[in-house]
């Protein structure tokens, strides 16, 4: 389903109406021909030009939107109930000729718009992923440099445990008297700036 305005269309329909517009704009390159070999043709016998045009008009937009559902692996059921039942006038001699090669052309062009239109949705689609993968990979947390703040809690604990025990390797430990001691200067110093010592 694709949205066209506020209307659900199915991909059966659109592909419907592209066959249309296509068949459309390209009817009138076999007109000529098609009303020459009218002329011989005992089923078009008694049949005006624009009834003929309108009815070739029909059985190739019919065949043509046949042939592209067929192609594209979807429900030909739908053209199949509408009947292709202008077909049988165009079934002698030339008549049938030019049937076959405006329905070959044609289908042709709309198999190939298709393809295209379907290549650059693909390819939009992979930009679009490939450009979610990096702005994913962006907003991850890595454990590297510059992210401490975002590790949990356990991975913190983890890292500060990691970091006691590599520093307890390298740092000497100062004895119970030395501790005082420093204390004691500590103190010292302290009263010295307040201007307490005597």
């Amino acid at each position: 389903m694709r949205l066209v305005g506020d209307t659900a269309v199915s991909i059966e329909e659109a592909i419907s109406d592209f066959c249309e517009n296509t068949v459309d704009s390209l009817i009138d390159n076999y007109s000529y021909e098609l009303m020459a070999a009218a002329q011989d043709s005992a089923m078009l016998a008694g049949m005006d030009e624009t009834a003929i045009m309108s009815e070739f008009r029909q059985a190739v937009f019919e065949s043509v939107w046949y042939v592209a559902l067929y192609r594209c692996d979807l429900d030909t059921s739908v053209v199949d109930q509408n009947g292709f039942s202008s077909l049988s006038d165009f079934s002698d001699g030339q008549v049938t000729d030019i049937l076959g090669t405006a329905v070959s052309n044609i289908s042709e062009q709309v198999l190939r718009e298709i393809e295209t239109t379907v290549k650059t949705i693909e390819r939009r689609n992979q930009y679009e992923r490939n450009n979610q993968e990096q702005d994913d990979q962006r907003n991850t947390p890595s454990l590297g440099r510059g992210n401490e703040d975002i590790l949990s809690d356990s991975q913190r604990g983890q890292a500060d445990r990691f970091d006691l025990y590599a520093r307890s390797r390298n740092v000497r430990v100062p004895s119970e008297p030395d501790r005082n001691a420093g204390r004691e200067r500590h103190r010292d110093l302290g009263n010295a700036e307040n201007g307490l010592v005597g």
